[in-house]
This record gives structure tokens, C-alpha cells and sequence, in this order.
């Protein structure tokens, strides 16, 4: 999947080859950004009036899942590209089986929490300041977020290929480069649509 960011990445002229500080810098504040947007869907959710808003702060949840996974692959992009491919395949393979044990018995599906993600989620940042360990913690955050949306029984693959059909669609066909305005900001260009997740609850 951190192939899906690597392109976008690149199509927004972002390294992904080589550290790039100021780049790292930029993806972990949007790590604690899309974090915090992640935890408010909680208080979202639990202020809904009716079953409709509900819904509405899971779907938020999902996308807080995605984005966040996201955001941390460009994150390790920026720091430690050949890293993150081998930490990928072995938290890839840990991944599967877990899956498997839960699609034969649903009753693991509480297994991770919450505060399971926020532990994960401090190890992380903690490691980012410390410069230690921060691609091997970046990773285990990705995958802890993969497995807490797997375990809600949410179609994740099929809503990551919805946010990377989004992103995707902000890329310019012909140059292979997104549109930036004066200021650097990408431009969405016109008939462009947000992930639409609301099927993958």
C-alpha cells in the first residue's frame, strides 16, 4: 500500500528516495493532525442524536484510519524508504495471520482497542523526537491501524483503494504531476471528488 503514496508523492514532486527533513517534518505534523481528527469521531459518535449521525462519526473513523496510515507511509518515505519496505514485509505476514484467526473466530475482533492504538500511536512520536527507531514504529502504527479497522469488520482495502482513487484523481493525466497554485498548494481539478467511504461500514 505505501506504493499507492509513493506515486502520489512523487507526482507532487516529493522525495522518496532520500531523507528529506523538512519533508519528514511537514508528514508528522499531519500524523498528529489526522490523529486528533481520529480520536474526535469518538466524541462525534458518542453525541450523535440518531443512528444517521452515528454512522456519520464511524465513517469519519474510517477515513481517520486511512489518512492517518497514509500520512505515516509519507512520514517514512521522507526518512527511510529502503527501511520501510522490509519492515513492511514482516508486519505484512504478522498481519495475515492475524486476519486469518479473526475471520475464523469474530469474537477476537475486540482485541484491539483504543488505547491500543494510542500506545502505538505515543511509541510513535516518541520515537520521531528521538530519532530511534521511528521507520520500525511507523510501520507497527500502520498495521495496528490496518488490524483495529480489520477488526471492526470494515472493507479497509476497498476503502483505501477509495482514497487512493481520490488522491490519484488530482493527478494530471497527461504530466503525471498534480496542479499546484501559486502558493504550492495542489488543486483539485474540476468534476474531482472526496473518498466516498460510506459503503465500507
Amino acid at each position: 500500500m505505501f506504493l499507492d503514496v509513493k506515486k502520489f508523492m512523487e507526482a507532487c514532486d516529493q522525495t522518496t528516495t532520500t531523507l528529506n527533513e523538512e519533508q519528514a517534518n511537514l508528514y508528522h505534523n499531519l500524523i498528529v493532525e489526522e490523529w486528533n481528527e481520529f480520536l474526535d469521531t469518538f466524541k462525534q459518535e458518542a453525541d450523535a442524536q440518531n443512528v444517521e449521525e452515528r454512522r456519520a462519526a464511524v465513517v469519519v473513523r474510517l477515513e481517520g484510519c486511512l489518512d492517518s496510515r497514509w500520512v505515516t507511509y509519507g512520514y517514512v518515505l521522507s526518512i527511510d524508504p529502503p527501511g520501510l519496505e522490509e519492515y513492511e514485509k514482516i508486519h505484512k505476514f504478522k498481519f495475515n495471520e492475524k486476519v486469518s484467526a479473526v475471520m475464523l473466530d469474530r469474537s477476537q475482533a475486540s482485541e484491539v482497542k483504543l488505547e491500543d492504538l494510542q500506545k502505538e500511536y505515543d511509541d510513535l512520536n516518541e520515537s520521531i523526537k528521538s530519532r530511534n527507531e521511528a521507520t520500525f514504529q511507523s510501520v507497527k502504527f500502520v498495521w495496528s491501524l490496518y488490524k483495529y479497522a480489520v477488526f471492526q469488520g470494515w472493507s479497509v482495502n476497498l476503502g483505501w483503494a477509495e482514497v487512493t482513487r481520490s488522491n490519484m484523481a488530482k493527478v494530471d493525466p497527461i504530466s503525471g504531476k498534480v496542479i499546484k497554485n501559486a502558493a504550492g498548494k495542489v488543486q483539485k481539478p474540476e468534476g474531482w471528488t472526496p473518498p466516498d467511504l460510506t459503503r465500507f461500514v
